[in-house]
């Protein structure tokens, strides 16, 4: 069964669920809204960032995730359990919530929840915002295991393991893919630049090259008529000769024959 605020409130007065932190106005009609607390752990920095009066917000910048920790520390009995569901303030802007969507019945400690920021512009997490809310259900029947111990989260603190992966977590922001595309872009721009250049160089050397092949071809193709015409007039010279030669020949042949 869903429980309302004043389901929750009694079972908070009883002792039977107990919010380390508690503050009325997080409790909604059927929800209570949880916080982000001290210390929140951002991809690609080594460093984790730590909430203080001098620091109150961390920048999440777009494509990056960040681990963080609530504020509130819970502790449900066996007979009750919740789901933990994103705030739509968050998720307009573009921020997703990834985390577990149950809290099990005898749940200790802090959440630990991360998120993902899927837009184009930098969020900003500011220290007791409120980030999930939670619905709490009252079971039939009180369950007969319980949520695993995990000393990290009852102390409200980041699990070492989630940490130790997240410092390992290599991601690339979009503002980082948005340079990258940029240069990408001028890169392609000046191949472009480069390979038009090229073309027209070549078309040139095409162009000067066939010029320059014509203009030969021309002057072979003159010299032979050239030769030709040679050719002919030698000839000529070469039959007006033989005929000159002739009438010489003939005389000497019949001074012979009849000496």
């Amino acid at each position: 069964m869903l429980m309302t605020n004043v389901d929750i409130e009694e079972a908070l007065d009883k002792g039977k669920l107990k919010i380390e932190g508690f503050d009325a106005g997080c409790l909604q009609g059927t929800s209570y809204d949880a916080r982000i607390g001290a210390q929140v752990h951002i991809s690609n920095s080594e460093e984790s960032v730590t909430f203080d009066d001098q620091r109150k917000t961390a920048r999440l910048q777009p494509g990056e995730f960040a681990l963080l920790i609530t504020h509130e520390r819970f502790q449900l009995p066996l007979d009750m359990a919740a789901n933990i569901g994103p705030k739509t303030y968050f998720t307009r802007k573009g921020l997703i919530l990834l985390a577990g969507l149950q809290v099990d019945p005898g749940f200790k400690g802090a959440l630990a929840l991360a998120v993902f920021n899927s837009s184009p512009k930098t969020i900003m997490l500011e220290h007791m915002q409120e980030i999930c809310t939670l619905q709490f259900f009252q079971l039939k029947a009180p369950a007969t295991a319980a949520a695993p111990v995990n000393r990290d989260l009852e102390q409200g603190n980041v699990p070492r393991v989630d940490k130790d992966y997240f410092r390992e977590l290599e991601t690339q922001s979009l503002t980082e893919v948005g340079k990258d595309l940029r240069n990408l872009a001028a890169n392609v721009n000046l191949l472009t630049e480069n390979v038009d250049a090229l073309s027209r160089k070549l078309t040139e050397n095409v162009e000067i090259l066939s010029t320059r092949l014509t203009e030969n071809v021309e002057a072979l193709s003159k010299n032979i008529s050239e030769l030709r015409q040679s050719v002919a007039e030698l000839r000529r010279i070469v039959w007006s000769l033989v005929l000159a030669m002739i009438p010489v020949l003939l005389g000497i042949a019949f001074q012979l024959f009849f000496r």
